[in-house]
């Protein structure tokens, strides 16, 4: 009994085909059927102008600046995001020293209460709101170079 011969590189066959069909001596009884794997581009490759790319950030037309500003959205949508609540955080001792004159003489233990809500109250919340600004900044920066990148 002699062996299948296999097919030739780059041999394209159809679905269900197996290498060596057919190729056995006349009269030997066939072995098991070897199956082949057959892999194929797309029949229909997606066109140049479907997906943007690095160069269309470069040439003024539409498209680009269409690309350049929905970032800069996103970008002032992070900013506000995280800007808003900083802000009020911020303002939220100097409005405490209004409403409550007597603020400034209290004391927690040795040190002023200015100090505890200063070192406590805000810088914390502040440090906290810095890395939520840069993961978000981050990740829709990641979200564009993805797009341009098609990932």
């Amino acid at each position: 009994m002699t062996d299948p011969v296999p097919a030739p590189a780059g041999a394209t066959a159809g679905a269900g085909a197996t290498a060596g069909a057919g190729a056995t001596a006349p009269g030997a009884r066939p072995g098991p059927a070897r199956r082949v794997a057959v892999r194929t581009t797309a029949r229909h490759p997606i066109s140049a102008r479907s997906l943007p790319v690095p160069d269309d950030l470069y040439h003024p037309d539409s498209y680009g600046e269409t690309l350049l500003h929905s970032l800069m959205r996103a970008q002032l949508g992070v900013t506000l995001g995280v800007l808003l609540p900083a802000a009020a955080v911020v303002a939220t001792y100097p409005l405490l020293s209004v409403l409550l004159p007597g603020l400034g003489r209290m004391t927690v233990g040795p040190l002023p209460l200015s100090i505890v809500i200063l070192g406590f109250g805000i810088y914390p919340p502040l440090v906290l709101l810095a890395f939520v600004y840069v993961r978000r900044a981050r990740r829709t920066e990641e979200r564009f170079v993805g797009l341009l990148r098609d990932e």
